[in-house]
């Protein structure tokens, strides 16, 4: 290292710093705009769900300003979620597997009632039927599961 490189360190961590912050500022940009545009959506489901899921559920997630997250949980371990990793925007689907499972057998073991998760890249080309899709999946996975059983006794 020269003796001018030496004079004024701090110079370089500006340097590499500003664009850092830049993306993190056009991240949260985007997070926003995706928000405005797939909240109602999540609502809409919500409203659905009301009364089918478990006490206290459907819930909406709407806390960018504090954790850059938002998405919808339908019941514990079933939810989608927008977020920021600070260099990307993910969409997080999560869900259980089903405690039963026809195809398992012991050369190929399936394991019941694991969570599962699933991480997707969301780039510039994001529009609402892409959204459309991942809240269909996450109701196809929902309406899978196997729900409570009442049994009454008369």
């Amino acid at each position: 290292m020269s003796a001018s490189e030496n004079a004024n360190p701090q110079t370089d961590s500006r340097i590499a710093a500003a664009p850092a912050a830049d993306s993190a500022i056009a991240l949260a940009g985007r997070l926003q705009t995706l928000r405005s545009r797939i909240l109602p959506l999540l609502e809409a489901v919500k409203a659905e769900y009301t009364g089918r899921a478990a006490v206290g559920y459907p819930v909406v997630i709407d806390n960018i300003a504090r954790s850059g997250v938002f998405g919808i949980t339908l019941s514990p371990g079933f939810g989608l979620y927008f977020m920021t990793d600070g260099t990307n925007l993910i969409a997080e689907t999560q869900w259980m597997q089903l405690r039963i499972d026809a195809l398992s057998m012991a050369n190929n073991q399936r394991y019941g009632g694991r969570p599962e998760v699933v991480r997707e890249d969301i780039d510039e080309t994001f529009g609402p039927s892409d959204a459309r899709r991942l809240v269909s999946r996450l109701q196809n996975r929902w309406n899978r599961q196997q729900t409570r059983i009442y049994r009454v006794d008369s």
